[in-house]
Order: C-alpha cells, then sequence, then structure tokens
C-alpha cells in the first residue's frame, strides 16, 4: 500500500469519505446512517486504539482484562460545512443526547432525523463537554449525495474490516507487563470519557 494510492484503496474497501472531527464550537450535520457501537481500547499514546472483539463479535477480547473499554459508534453524516458525507465516531454522551431527541415529543423520530443537529463542542481533555441541538432544516440530502452513501459500505462492514486488520497485526496478548498504564495524562482527547 502506497499513501499516493489512497483514494484507490479508499474505493476498493469503500471508505471513500474522510473522517469527521469535531471542532470547538458548533458544527452542523445530517445523520445519514444508523449508529453501530465500537469499544475501543486505549493502548498507549500516539498509538491506535485496539477494537473490543466482545462487543463487535462475542468473542472473548484479549484487551479487556488490562484495559478499560471506551463505548463510542459511528455512523455516516453529512457534514454541512463542505457538505461531504464523513464516517462520525461519537461519545456516548452524544448518542444519549440524540436518543433523548428521538424520544421527544416536538423532535422525535423513528429511524433517523430528518433534521440537521447541530453538536457543539466546548473545552479540552477531561473538560471536553457536548450539546446536541436540532435544527429546523429538513433540506433533503441531494440525489447526489444519496448515490455517494449507497456506494458506501456499511458501517457494521467497516467495523469488521478494521478487526481482521487489527487481529492480522496483532502482537502477543496484552498482559500487565506490556499495557501501557491508563493515565488520563497520555490519553488522547478522543478516548478520554464524557
Amino acid at each position: 500500500m502506497n499513501f499516493k494510492n489512497y483514494k484507490d484503496e479508499g474505493k476498493k474497501y469503500g471508505v471513500g469519505g474522510v473522517s469527521f472531527q469535531l471542532k470547538e464550537g458548533e458544527n452542523k450535520i445530517r445523520i445519514l446512517s444508523h449508529p453501530e457501537e465500537i469499544g475501543n481500547h486505549f493502548m498507549g499514546a500516539g498509538q491506535m486504539p485496539a477494537i473490543c472483539t466482545d462487543i463487535q463479535t462475542g468473542k472473548k477480547c484479549p484487551y479487556c482484562k488490562t484495559s478499560k473499554r471506551i463505548m463510542k459508534i459511528k455512523m455516516y453524516i453529512l457534514d454541512r460545512a463542505d457538505e461531504q458525507i464523513k464516517i462520525a465516531t461519537f461519545s456516548w454522551s452524544i448518542y444519549a443526547q440524540i436518543g433523548q431527541l428521538a424520544e421527544s415529543s416536538e423532535w422525535g423520530f423513528e429511524s433517523l432525523p430528518s433534521y440537521d443537529l447541530i453538536i457543539t463542542r466546548t473545552g479540552t481533555g477531561k473538560e471536553t463537554r457536548y450539546g446536541v441541538i436540532p435544527t429546523p432544516n429538513q433540506k433533503p440530502i441531494t440525489v447526489d449525495q444519496q448515490a455517494k452513501l449507497a456506494k458506501l459500505k456499511p458501517i457494521e462492514e467497516l467495523i469488521q474490516g478494521f478487526i481482521i486488520k487489527q487481529s492480522s497485526n496483532e502482537s502477543p496478548a496484552p498482559s500487565a507487563e506490556n499495557m501501557p498504564p491508563e493515565t488520563d495524562e497520555s490519553m488522547p482527547d478522543f478516548l478520554q470519557p464524557n
């Protein structure tokens, strides 16, 4: 694999979109797919988190013994800042706030909201806070955006692909001796519990 082939590799694996990152302040999005839960284990500063196989496959996860599992959700969203479809990974607190909207008498929905959301991010590290509010924008996504979404692999398949890749790259089973200490200072913002 070569970095210059990222577009071809993305098409091959159905991940042509980019990852969505919440910026400080308001982030306007439209949810395009159902959420898929994913458990991550912090592996140390500068390292990719390990995916919890207990959640995704029901197989005993070797990392659960030595590392706290952090629950997240993944879904496709439309980033209203650039009108691009992206993969978003959100904390459980964001998921819960969207769930509260689903149950709301004013903004309730059964499958996916038919309106945009504004997710506000404030603070950093352990002081990061998120707020989710609905907007009255019910403008449907375009035919072109619907076609692009239809070509993407379902999030569940992407997660399964990550697990397969992780298992092929795994080193010896983790133990207390070869796991980094879980300190808040070394944990990146995106893995901090909310």
